[in-house]
C-alpha cells in the first residue's frame, strides 16, 4: 500500500513511493446511487477526489449541479495526505467546471441530508422561489431513483451489485474510462451520477525490487 511504501526508508521504497505519487489519477469506482452509494467507496485512510452530478426536478423543472469533493480521509498519514493533497489542482482539473465545491474528511459526512444542507444555498440563488431542506432531500432522493432505474445494465452484471448500483472497476480491461465515466456524470441524462477518481496504487504494487 502507498502506507507501507512511505513507511520504509530503502532507496528501492523511496523511488517506489515517488512513482505511486506521480502515477495519473484513476478512476476507482462510479455508479448512479449518489452520496450514500458512495460513501461505501470512501477510504478514509487515503485521499480521493469525486465528481457527482446532483439533480432535483424534471422536465422544464429539472435543475442541474455538478460538484467536486474532496474525499480527505481523516485516517491518513500525515505525510501520505500531504503528498495527495498537493495533486487537487490536477484532480480538479480533471474535474473540469462544477457549480460548488466541498470537502469531507469522513464517511459518515457524505449522506443526502448533509449534502442538501451544503447546497441548498446555491438553489436558493437561482431565484426560482423558496426551497427548504426537506423538499431539497425529497427531490434529490427521487432523482436518484430516476437516475439509477436509466443505468445500463452492464454495470449491474451481478446481483450482489445490482443491489448496490454500483459499477467497481478492478482492472484496466474491464474498466469504463476516467473520461468516459466523468463525461457520463457531466451529463444531464448521463449513465452515472458520480465517478470516483484516487491515484492508481496498483501500480506501486506492481513495482518491484529486482
Amino acid at each position: 500500500t502507498l502506507r507501507r511504501v512511505l513507511d520504509s526508508p530503502t532507496p528501492c521504497s523511496a523511488k517506489r513511493r515517488d512513482s505511486a505519487y506521480a502515477q495519473p489519477l484513476a478512476l476507482l469506482a462510479s455508479g448512479a446511487g449518489g452520496v450514500e452509494e458512495l460513501r461505501k467507496h470512501f477510504d478514509p485512510s487515503t485521499v480521493s477526489w469525486v465528481l457527482h452530478r446532483f439533480q432535483v426536478g424534471s422536465g422544464t423543472f429539472l435543475r442541474t449541479k455538478l460538484v467536486a469533493i474532496h474525499l480527505n480521509g481523516d485516517n491518513a498519514n500525515a505525510v501520505h495526505r500531504g503528498l495527495l493533497n498537493s495533486r487537487g489542482p490536477e484532480a480538479f482539473s480533471l474535474l473540469g467546471d462544477v457549480n460548488a465545491t466541498i470537502e469531507v474528511s469522513r464517511p459518515e459526512e457524505l449522506s443526502a441530508k448533509s449534502l442538501c444542507q451544503r447546497l441548498l444555498p446555491l438553489f436558493a440563488a437561482d431565484n426560482l422561489g423558496e426551497y427548504s431542506l426537506q423538499a431539497l432531500q425529497r427531490d434529490y432522493e427521487s432523482g436518484l431513483q430516476q437516475c439509477a432505474a436509466a443505468a445500463p445494465a452492464a454495470s449491474a452484471p451481478t446481483a450482489a451489485v445490482a443491489e448496490e448500483r454500483a459499477e467497481v472497476l478492478p482492472t484496466a480491461a474491464e474498466q469504463v474510462s476516467t473520461k468516459e465515466a466523468l463525461r457520463a456524470v457531466g451529463a444531464e441524462s448521463g449513465s452515472y451520477n458520480w465517478a470516483l477518481l484516487e491515484p492508481n496504487r496498483l501500480e506501486v504494487h506492481a513495482c518491484g525490487s529486482g
